[in-house]
């Protein structure tokens, strides 16, 4: 796999998707039999979920204290595909442009850009929405994710 060291250890098995089949036997004595370049393909997706999941919960956790952070300007945020993006929405306290809410929202929009762990699977944009309803901004809600900016 890429990214990995050549090794003697008998624990360890490369893999070479030019090879011909790999048999798999899981703990519970279940076998699976694919092919080299299905089990690579295999090994790779598998890596990229966790790190995936992995990247996504930091980026929630990011956004998450941002918001907590600028208690005193956002009354709540939300987290929501929108577009083909990942779309981070932020509901400010005052109907008044606040300059420097927009500067810090921008400085974490290239934060987040700028760190491939978060973008490598979706876009991200980062937008303060007029007071009132976010609905018209939103996705769907069932996949959206609201965060108060009181902890």
């Amino acid at each position: 796999m890429r990214g990995m060291e050549p090794t003697t250890d008998p624990a360890v098995t490369h893999l070479n998707p030019a090879g011909g089949s790999v048999m798999v036997t899981t703990d519970d004595e279940d076998r699976f039999v694919m092919p080299m370049p299905q089990a690579v393909t295999a090994c790779v997706d598998y890596m990229r979920s966790e790190e995936g999941r992995a990247a996504m919960l930091d980026l929630f956790r990011l956004l998450k204290q941002w918001t907590r952070d600028h208690a005193a300007e956002v009354r709540e945020a939300y987290i929501t595909p929108v577009s083909g993006a990942l779309r981070f929405l932020v509901a400010p306290r005052s109907v008044r442009f606040n300059e420097a809410l927009g500067d810090a929202l921008s400085d974490l929009e290239v934060r987040v850009v700028e760190d491939e762990r978060f973008t490598r699977f979706l876009p991200f944009e980062a937008v303060a929405i007029p007071m009132g309803s976010p609905d018209g901004w939103i996705g769907p809600p069932e996949v959206t994710t609201r965060i108060d900016a009181q902890p």
